[in-house]
C-alpha cells in the first residue's frame, strides 16, 4: 500500500474490496515466477506442479492473468539460456492449455455482455494503433502519473496513435534486436 500511496497508477487493487483479484493475481503470479526461477535451476516434479497451481490460482484469480505462462518464457530469456526454453514446457504446456481455456471463457462472458463491440471503428488497422497508443500511454503513465482518469476515451485524431504505435513497435524491435545479440538482460527487462 505505501508503494501506491506514493505512485497512484493502480491504487484501487489495494483499496477497493471489488478489486482484491487483481492483487491475488499479482500474488500467485509472482510465486509462480519465484518457484519458475527455482525450478530452472533445478528441475522436480513438485515444483511444475507448484507452478501449475500457482498459474492456474492467478488466473482463476483474474482472466488477465493468462499471460502468466508468456512471463515464463520471459523469464527464460532474461536468464539467458536457450535451452531452457525447451527445458520447462512440462511446467508451461498444461497453463497455456488453462489460459486458452480461461481466455475462451472469458471472451465468451465478454461477448454475451456486449462489451466486446462497444466502439464504433471496424478497420483491423486501427486496431492496431489504438493498441500500441494503450501499450505506450501505459508505460508513459507508469513513469509521469499524471492527469489519470478512470476512464480514457479513445483518441479523436490518428496523429496519436500511430505515434505511440510506432514507439510500440520500436520498444519491441529493441528487444528482439537485444536478444539476438545475447544481451538477455536488456531483451527480459523491454
Amino acid at each position: 500500500a505505501i508503494i501506491w500511496a506514493l505512485h497512484p497508477a493502480s491504487v484501487e487493487a489495494t483499496a477497493w474490496i471489488a478489486e482484491r483479484k487483481t492483487l491475488l493475481s499479482g500474488t500467485f503470479s509472482l510465486a509462480g515466477l519465484i518457484y519458475y526461477t527455482k525450478y530452472t535451476g533445478k528441475p522436480t516434479t513438485k515444483t511444475a506442479v507448484i507452478i501449475v497451481g500457482l498459474g492456474a490460482a492467478a488466473m482463476l484469480s483474474k482472466a488477465t492473468a493468462v499471460a502468466f505462462p508468456l512471463s515464463l518464457f520471459a523469464v527464460d530469456i532474461w536468464k539467458g539460456d536457450r535451452k531452457l526454453l525447451k527445458k520447462g514446457l512440462s511446467a508451461k504446456l498444461p497453463l497455456f492449455a488453462l489460459a486458452l481455456m480461461i481466455g475462451i471463457t472469458a471472451v465468451n462472458a465478454q461477448q454475451e455482455g456486449g462489451f466486446l463491440k462497444r466502439h464504433e471503428v471496424e478497420n483491423p488497422f486501427m486496431h492496431l494503433l489504438y493498441a500500441g497508443h494503450a501499450y505506450a500511454s501505459y508505460i508513459i503513465r507508469t513513469l509521469f502519473p499524471i492527469n489519470l482518469s478512470v476512464i480514457y476515451p479513445y483518441p479523436t485524431s490518428t496523429t496519436l496513435p500511430t505515434i505511440f504505435s510506432l514507439l510500440t513497435a520500436a520498444v519491441i524491435t529493441s528487444g528482439f534486436i537485444a536478444w539476438k545479440r545475447n544481451k538477455y538482460m536488456l531483451a527480459g527487462g523491454i
